[in-house]
């Protein structure tokens, strides 16, 4: 039993480092400032809004 608790944690933990590493590669490849809207990737129109990123 104690064999088998170790190979869970020891997956589990090398799930969670997947994910982080995933988590961060999405978040680095945003790109151009876009929102999604009704499934379509569109730039943004008005910049005061919230849900649009200020390109530099």
């Amino acid at each position: 039993m104690a064999k088998l608790s170790r190979r869970i944690t020891i997956i589990t933990l090398v799930m969670a480092i997947f994910a982080i590493l995933l988590a961060e590669l999405v978040v680095s490849a945003g790109g151009s400032p876009r929102r999604m809207q009704v499934g379509i990737a569109t730039t943004c129109i008005n910049p005061a809004s919230p849900l649009c990123v200020a390109a530099l």
